[in-house]
């Protein structure tokens, strides 16, 4: 399996459309002996390989046309192998927090955008502590800007998926910018949050609930309707 990892990485052929398919087969084959067949008496070597497999998305999606997105669905599935391999080996949980912060911060094609929610329950109180660190760390190393800061970006989502791991709205909502609060999905994301941590009464403060009025033309001055609202901005 190392040795197949290392022709897919080092290969620089383009795969066209035409090639496609088999490729994307070939390629999940290799997930799937990896996930089921090598994980079923080696969890913590399936984990090294799935990691490495991992490693595979940058170049592999350089040379390849993925207009239909079959390849990078395969490493986005790939991505929740990682947590459940990672619970069932059971890593040092310092090692898995430095993995997940390598991975997140780069990202390039979103391979990685599921990963602290599929292995945070692998972390652990220290896991979930070195990784909050490593994050809190970054965000402050990066300077102010008028232009978009995309790496910025990248980790201020990472850390609002850990204040999710750890059920912490008051963390998630703080790392939201404040002129962002109004968006419409933006807005919705926190009510939901606000309501399944037991926070109705929050979540009907004006800043948060403002959207839904204008958008449901609802006047949410009680829980009952904020619900109700809630379900309908789901479904919509």
């Amino acid at each position: 399996m190392t040795k197949r990892i290392t022709a897919l990485r080092s290969a620089r052929s383009f795969i066209d459309w035409q090639k496609r398919p088999d490729f994307v087969r070939d390629l999940d084959l290799t997930r799937t002996t990896i996930a089921e067949k090598i994980a079923q008496t080696r969890p913590d070597l399936a984990l090294d390989l799935m990691w490495r497999f991992m490693g595979l998305a940058a170049p592999v999606l350089n040379r390849v046309d993925d207009s239909s997105g079959a390849v990078g669905g395969v490493f986005r599935v790939a991505c929740e192998d990682l947590g459940v391999l990672a619970a069932k080996a059971r890593p040092d949980p310092n090692a898995l927090a430095k993995q997940v912060f390598s991975a997140v911060v780069k990202n390039d094609y979103g391979e990685f955008n599921n990963l602290i929610p599929t292995t945070f329950p692998a972390f652990g109180k220290a896991g979930a502590a070195a990784l909050k660190a490593r994050l809190t760390a970054a965000m402050s190393a990066r300077t102010t800007s008028d232009r978009y800061d995309s790496r910025g970006a990248t980790v201020r989502r990472a850390l609002q998926d850990l204040a999710d791991g750890e059920r912490d709205v008051d963390g998630y909502i703080a790392l939201v910018p404040v002129e962002d609060r109004n968006r419409p999905a933006v807005a919705a994301g926190i009510g939901r949050r606000l309501l399944d941590a037991g926070r109705a009464d929050d979540a009907v403060r004006p800043r948060f609930g403002c959207f839904l009025r204008r958008r449901l033309g609802l006047m949410l001055g009680t829980v009952p309707r904020l619900k109700i609202a809630l379900r309908l901005a789901r479904q919509s």
